[in-house]
């Protein structure tokens, strides 16, 4: 009895371990796919929101083409880079970008490979080679001096723009409902995996931040469902003297909306600060 006891253990035992070794197995080739979650059509433009752009075509390398607005201002404070969040596509930031417009900033929104009118396959570092062409196309083809360059990115988007200025000069860094690293945010939601190990996105944003000394500002809704606001925290926590933590309510995709006022005139007193 006690020997088919311990046979009936070992077997359980194995059952699990397999079902663990597959279940990592799983994450580490599917992880790209629970991390991008790209949209073709663009469903509207600035025009819906009664502004004029200019769409913009970019190479980041030979092969692949990625797709942007610039919307200028009339009379700008500063411009802005925005790097999307990981859903949709830059026809789905509309909201946002009248936001910018009315805090008078030119606008710059491009969407990474694979997303709406862009060519390609999304991946960590295509989304960094997506970034680095993006700053290329405002210093260099728009003349936009780096001083007065702010870098906006949201959820995803905040690891892409912190990348990029951790490589090149700017004016002012925004982080907007971000994330420490992937493995961080993947050992919240699977404790029981790996993630250090299987994690081949890593995003660290968190780490980039550790070399960026200019005036950062870290937007973060104490109601996040998502990225939950102890991530917005170790963020400004971890980032260098010149910062200004922004709480806002709301959830993760709707918190700018849903807390409109506090949103708006944050950004705005950083903008006065700093530009």
């Amino acid at each position: 009895m006690k020997r088919e006891v311990m046979q009936m253990l070992q077997s359980a035992f194995l059952i699990m371990a397999l079902s663990w070794l597959g279940l990592s197995l799983l994450f580490y080739l599917l992880q790209a796919s629970y991390i991008f979650y790209p949209e073709k059509e663009l469903l509207a433009s600035p025009a819906d929101i009664n502004l004029k752009y200019e769409e913009v075509s970019l190479k980041p390398t030979r092969l692949e083409t990625i797709m942007g607005w610039y919307i200028p201002h009339s009379n700008p404070r500063a411009s802005l880079i925005f790097f999307h969040g990981n859903g949709g596509n830059i026809s789905h930031r509309l909201e946002k970008i009248r936001i910018f417009n009315e805090l008078g900033l030119n606008i710059f929104i491009f969407d990474y490979r694979c997303y709406g009118a862009s060519s390609g396959k999304p991946g960590e570092m295509a989304t960094y080679m997506d970034g680095e062409a993006a700053y290329r196309y405002i210093t260099e083809e728009k003349g936009i001096p780096a001083d007065n360059l702010i870098l906006y990115g949201e959820s995803l988007g905040a690891a892409v723009a912190s990348w990029t200025a951790q490589k090149h000069p700017h004016g002012a860094l925004i982080i907007d409902s971000g994330f420490t690293s992937i493995p961080d945010i993947d050992r919240h939601y699977y404790p029981f995996l790996p993630v250090n190990i299987i994690s081949r996105i890593r995003y660290p944003t968190l780490q980039h931040l550790e070399d960026i000394h200019g005036p950062l500002l870290i937007i973060h809704s104490t109601e996040d469902e998502i990225i939950l606001f102890e991530f917005g925290l170790k963020l400004y926590n971890g980032a260098n003297r010149l910062k200004t933590l922004l709480e806002i309510k709301g959830d993760h995709n709707a918190g700018f909306y849903l807390s409109e006022n506090l949103y708006k005139n944050g950004i705005n007193t950083f903008i006065n600060q700093w530009f």
